[in-house]
């Protein structure tokens, strides 16, 4: 393993290359649980995003428009589904790295098989 050495704060640190990558090689967290029923309908568009935070978002935001509130705003939206706020909602919407025409078509495909397979 090669050792790194680097300069923090006047310090000399040294550190193994393997084990500083150790620390981001993590495995991925499972989403939070909501709705039963939900989670399983869900589950399946779950392959479409490639962080489980955007997962959970775009579940978030389809309970909260189906939901009963007055207004359909993000902030009202994140009160409804119980979050703290609307940031992570809003960063979802502008700045999620996924292709709607992609998911969408890959989505249509997995349908299509679970049917058939019915």
């Amino acid at each position: 393993m090669a050792n790194l050495s680097f300069v923090t704060r006047g310090r000399v640190k040294s550190e193994k290359k393997s084990e500083r990558q150790e620390g981001r090689m993590t495995q991925p967290r499972s989403p939070k649980p909501s709705i039963k029923f939900v989670d399983e309908y869900y589950a399946i568009y779950q392959n479409i995003f490639p962080e489980v935070r955007s997962f959970e978002n775009f579940r978030d935001l389809h309970l909260g428009m189906i939901s009963e509130i007055k207004r359909k705003s993000l902030p009202e939206i994140a009160k409804v589904v119980g979050l703290e706020n609307q940031q992570s909602l809003h960063h979802f919407l502008t700045e999620s790295p996924w292709s709607y025409q992609f998911s969408m078509k890959m989505h249509r495909i997995k349908l299509r098989e679970i049917e058939l397979q019915e």
